[in-house]
């Protein structure tokens, strides 16, 4: 397609079945090959063993396709397009093994309408509909008896910057 679709679906399942290739080039109405179809048929054969070999690296590798940097990039652009809170996750918060590590969702929140804001986006999500997609993205949400059992957000700190 020319353009990606917008999409509603936050869940991961979804950002786990997309792949996207971008094709960077445009062929000119002259480049166009209106006998390319013929000149296929004459290399059917190998354009079979070629597929056959990717079906047995795809089969080693149990079945999951790689993944090029460009892929991540596109994926990560489509992602934040599709979706302010993706795109804001992307931009502010950083997952982090450090125990200690969380951040009240108050502030969270806070801070995801001023970079909506800032962004120019118009459909500013809910506090608890910020909290669900976190939550789909596998960020652990839950009330911090450190923080005087205020809800906050595990394993993450904001990026500095």
């Amino acid at each position: 397609m020319n353009q990606i679709p917008k999409i509603d679906d936050t869940s991961h399942g979804w950002w786990h079945r997309i792949y996207i290739l971008e094709f960077l080039r445009e062929f000119s109405e002259a480049e166009m090959d209106v006998h390319l179809t013929d000149k296929l048929k004459t290399e059917l054969s190998g354009i079979f063993n070629w597929a056959l070999d990717g079906y047995k690296r795809l089969r080693k590798n149990n079945f999951i396709f790689s993944k090029g940097i460009s892929m991540q990039k596109s994926k990560q652009q489509y992602k934040n397009q599709s979706n302010s809170v993706f795109a804001f996750k992307s931009h502010y918060l950083e997952k982090t093994d450090e125990e200690d590590s969380r951040v009240l969702l108050k502030n969270t929140y806070e801070l995801y309408v001023v970079f909506c804001n800032s962004e120019g986006e118009k459909d500013v999500l809910t506090k608890p509909e910020l909290k669900r997609i976190l939550e789909s993205s596998g960020y652990k949400i839950d009330n911090s008896s450190k923080h005087s059992n205020a809800v906050c957000i595990f394993g993450v700190k904001i990026k500095e910057g």
